[in-house]
């Protein structure tokens, strides 16, 4: 999926990406211990983050976990869930808005790939047809808005949250997809926004 520009009513112009993420690694790969693992995967994605705010000013970058499932047919459950990166960039003219996202999307690749998972652009058909099979039905949002301290990172000045998952435990990313993998036409999204602060902050 190349980049896609929309043009706004004021002028400005809306980037967007999408990545599509094919394979994600055996913990055993990144390490010997799971907690390698967890090591290892946060820090791909504090890299992630690190990328967006760069590329963020006036909370104009967003970056969404994005999982969209389809109908399956001869296997024991009903959907799969497909994974999705979906990068944005707001800008006042479309070649910045366009560069600066090629820059994040370049770097967010790079990272995962570091991280061992097997990533590509998205095509856009099959994207396209993914998103028109969700179902608009039972739509539910989840806003929250907190300020992180910068100084309390252990990971090069920046914070960010993460939930430690271990092999075995049930309250991670599998009960997720697990409950996914019953409902053709469903999707979830994380989006994360990044804002800065105020000099009276």
């Amino acid at each position: 999926m190349g980049i896609r520009l929309v043009r706004m009513s004021n002028g400005a112009c809306m980037a967007m990406c999408a990545l599509e993420i094919e394979t994600v690694p055996l913990s055993a790969r990144l390490g010997e211990r799971p907690q390698d693992a967890v090591r290892a995967n946060r820090q791909a994605f504090v890299e992630m983050l690190g990328s967006l705010s760069r590329f963020s000013d006036a909370q104009d970058a967003a970056a969404e976990i994005l999982y969209v499932t389809q109908a399956v047919k001869d296997q024991p459950y009903r959907a799969q869930a497909r994974p999705y990166v979906v990068l944005r960039k707001y800008g006042a003219h479309a070649g910045q808005a366009e560069r600066e996202l090629r820059l994040m999307a370049d770097g967010w690749t790079r990272s995962l790939r570091d991280g061992l998972f097997g990533v590509r652009e998205a095509d856009d058909d099959a994207f396209d047809l993914a998103l028109a099979g969700v179902s608009a039905q039972n739509a539910r949002a989840v806003t929250k808005q907190t300020k992180l301290n910068p100084g309390m990172n252990p990971f090069g000045g920046m914070y960010c949250y993460a939930d430690t998952l271990y092999a075995g435990n049930p309250d991670n990313f599998e009960r997720l997809l697990e409950g996914l993998s019953h409902h053709p036409g469903a999707a979830v999204c994380m989006q994360v926004i990044p804002a800065r602060y105020t000099p009276q902050e």
